[in-house]
């Protein structure tokens, strides 16, 4: 497709396969030989920054004279996975999306923006493994980039948990029936009912929400809220969450000093791309083994030096996103951008599957957002909101 070591923004492809281009990091990347609207899809992913499962964008240029726009990676579309599943998902999992999905068009609706064509092939699963429990919307180029339709996005959610619950049903046929003709469960028939019964408006998305989370609540908690069906997909937090607290908190303070190993070997100013490598791929080391401390049901027995209170632990990982976000600081602003959106994204899903903690996770989205602020000038409006928007619910959730 292209010569190599090609410019794209302040990247350099050294590598090109079918989605994606690989350098020092992994980024998803379409070109107008896709035949979407990918200034539109520019423009709705550049108000969307700072929203929890967006692609963000890394840049936009010309490839062989063609547009092309780089995002963050995604993982496997949601029908992929469902067909890597038997295409069957506990009624767990299933709640566990409807929830997101519903945040995600909350964040999307308040900035008058639809999707447009929203279906299974449009969601997709993180590319991390301590992404995997996150839903992402994407593909947002095939929808009419004038007209603002929540409706058809909120009909679209519902079809989709329809589709996801019957599993036999191919999603076209599933569009093409009558949904009378389609004995609906009850929690989805009182999702259908209320999205008819009026004009929503933006406390109505909470009200939705609830009707799913409810229904969850119900239902016995377990890791991920019930995704043990994407165990076979995490292998590594698999492991790392049959062992024992001290075993995690050893690995840890190991990934750590090789960061600091390797730091220290840098020439002032100046990252090696073998070097931005190791530092990018040990902060997803990191992240994983965080997240199997945070999310495990029920914390092995620990010998006193690594006895911890549940509250201390999020303030610890914050002290080490800290030191990891001084470190990129040195280095080019694109390598910051990608470790400060990186560690967003982590605390953006730790929101969703451990909301016990999110007087936390919004203090440090807050400040987060911040950063990305004078990070990412395309979107910095966008993540101004979203700065003063995870503020004012930090503020809001201490005061509670």
């Amino acid at each position: 497709m292209a010569s190599a070591f090609e410019v794209v923004g302040p990247f350099i492809v050294d590598k090109w396969t079918e989605h994606n281009v690989i350098g020092v990091e992994i980024f998803s990347i379409k070109t107008t030989r896709a035949n979407v609207n990918l200034l539109s899809e520019a423009r709705k992913l550049s108000a969307l920054a700072g929203g929890i499962g967006f692609p963000n964008i890394c840049s936009l240029g010309k490839v062989d004279g063609h547009m092309a726009i780089l995002t963050d990676d995604v993982g496997d579309s949601l029908e992929t996975l469902f067909d890597k599943c038997g295409r069957y998902f506990d009624m767990p999992i299933l709640l566990e999306f409807a929830c997101q999905l519903i945040s995600r068009l909350e964040w999307m609706h308040k900035r008058h923006i639809s999707h447009g064509s929203l279906q299974p092939s449009s969601l997709t699963i993180g590319a991390a493994s301590w992404q995997t429990p996150q839903i992402t919307i994407s593909h947002f180029g095939h929808g009419d980039p004038v007209q603002f339709l929540p409706q058809m996005d909120l009909e679209a959610v519902g079809d989709i948990l329809l589709y996801l619950a019957t599993g036999s049903v191919p999603w076209d046929t599933l569009k093409a029936c009558e949904r009378s003709e389609i004995e609906l469960p009850h929690t989805l028939g009182a999702y259908f009912s209320a999205i008819r019964s009026r004009d929503l408006n933006p406390a109505d998305y909470v009200i939705l929400r609830n009707i799913f989370d409810s229904a969850r609540q119900s239902l016995e908690k377990k890791l991920f809220g019930g995704m043990g069906v994407f165990q076979q997909e995490i292998p590594t937090l698999k492991n790392l969450s049959s062992r024992s607290t001290g075993d995690l908190f050893e690995r840890l303070g190991l990934r750590l000093s090789g960061v600091g190993e390797t730091v220290s070997r840098v020439a002032k100013g100046s990252l090696t791309l073998g070097q931005a490598r190791s530092i990018s791929q040990r902060l997803d080391e990191i992240l994983v083994i965080y997240m199997a401390l945070l999310v495990r049901d029920e914390p092995s027995t620990t010998p006193p030096k690594y006895s911890m209170s549940a509250y201390h632990l999020p303030n610890r990982l914050w002290r080490d996103m800290r030191w990891y976000l001084c470190i990129s600081s040195c280095f080019s602003p694109s390598f910051q951008f990608q470790i400060s959106l990186r560690i967003y994204k982590f605390v953006g899903v730790l929101l969703e599957i451990n909301p016990m903690y999110n007087k936390y996770w919004t203090r440090y989205l807050s400040e987060l957002s911040h950063t990305m602020e004078s990070l990412d000038m395309r979107s910095s409006f966008s993540w101004r909101q979203a700065w003063i928007y995870w503020k004012d619910c930090a503020n809001y959730l201490k005061r509670r």
